[in-house]
């Protein structure tokens, strides 16, 4: 909630005059050019301006006197909505919250909206100010660069493996058979063959976890735990930083697409940790109670920065990713230093 704004005196009499001339309301509203809309103290719709019409695509006169939830809310939507107003709570009612909007002919749009509740002379709450952005079009645009970078992922692992980790285990072959022929010959130069194919054998082994790490085929709901310690593993060898990891037993996934969009929000709060903040140390956690699940990512780095930009696409993309699986994504300093990437799921399973 941005704020209550309680009316007394002059400022009373002046929103009783406006109240007391729609037509006059309606202008200063239509002037607005950004959706906005007034509900009363149930939900009501009272007043909505042109730029709500022509999101929606209904007339005023169609929904005024409506609840909202009735009309332009997604049935998945509407409890929450409902719990805000029966009775309202202003303190439920967010300053800033993305919404789904149900036009008239039944698609969907994605709205920010700010809200400002309004109050009599007695603290009593009487209305709702809300003030909308359509981001249809730039959270599609997100969805399709998510899409885009993991078909690239997609190739690039598909490389490794089938060409740096076919050519990697030729190697490893061919210098075991070399040590097996100079068995008999000189088993030092045997030895030195053998010390080779060892080595190879570690960049296979190198190899495959990059390979996941860069595209997790095969990835299914429950194994998520295993993908992450992968992870953490390769962290930990290749940057020399410390990744912790616990994770619940009960906390389970509904379908792979959960899994995967949570794994990269990870791997994208891991990557700005050890590249951003110099962090030398990650913890990666999941936890759920009841029907409330959320994995956090917390490091000991220089914090958020003009790298970490919070309209940048990195985190653009993470939270389009959240906003996929039904969670709400929170990034933050925490107050001993390092930042806190927080992931929250409802009926995670």
């Amino acid at each position: 909630m941005s704020g209550e704004i309680y009316l007394h005196g002059r400022e009373r009499r002046e929103g009783d005059r406006l109240r007391r001339d729609p037509a006059l309301l309606s202008a200063v509203l239509d002037g607005a050019g950004a959706p906005t809309l007034v509900l009363d103290a149930r939900g009501r719709i009272v007043l909505f301006n042109r730029a709500c019409e022509t999101l929606s695509g209904y007339r005023a006169d169609e929904i005024r006197g409506r609840f909202l939830w009735d009309v332009l809310v997604p049935e998945a939507e509407a409890p929450a909505w409902k719990a805000a107003f029966d009775p309202i709570r202003p303190e439920r009612v967010r300053a800033r919250q993305e919404l789904s909007w149900r036009t008239k002919e039944g698609q969907i749009r994605r709205v920010a909206w700010w809200d400002t509740v309004l109050s009599d002379a007695d603290g009593v709450p009487t209305y709702v100010v809300s003030t909308g952005v359509d981001l249809t079009e730039l959270r599609t645009l997100e969805t399709r660069a998510a899409e885009i970078a993991e078909k690239e992922r997609e190739r690039v692992g598909q490389d490794l493996h089938d060409g740096l980790g076919q050519d990697l285990t030729g190697v490893a072959l061919s210098c075991g058979l070399l040590k097996s022929k100079l068995a008999a010959v000189s088993p030092a130069l045997a030895a030195e063959a053998g010390a080779i194919e060892t080595l190879a054998r570690k960049a296979i082994g190198k190899a495959r976890s990059l390979t996941r790490g860069v595209y997790p085929a095969g990835l299914v709901a429950g194994a998520l735990p295993d993908y992450l310690k992968d992870m953490a593993k390769f962290v930990e060898e290749t940057f020399g930083v410390r990744v912790e990891l616990t994770w619940d037993d009960g906390l389970s996934l509904r379908d792979e697409a959960s899994a995967r969009n949570l794994y990269w929000i990870v791997q994208e709060a891991v990557t700005n940790a050890v590249k951003h903040g110099r962090s030398r140390r990650i913890r990666i956690e999941g936890k759920r109670e009841s029907k409330r699940a959320w994995v956090t990512v917390r490091d000991d780095g220089k914090g958020l920065g003009p790298a970490v930009k919070a309209d940048g696409m990195g985190l653009r993309v993470m939270k389009s990713r959240a906003r996929a699986i039904g969670g709400e994504l929170r990034v933050a300093d925490q107050p001993g230093g390092g930042v806190l990437v927080e992931c929250v799921i409802l009926d995670s399973a």
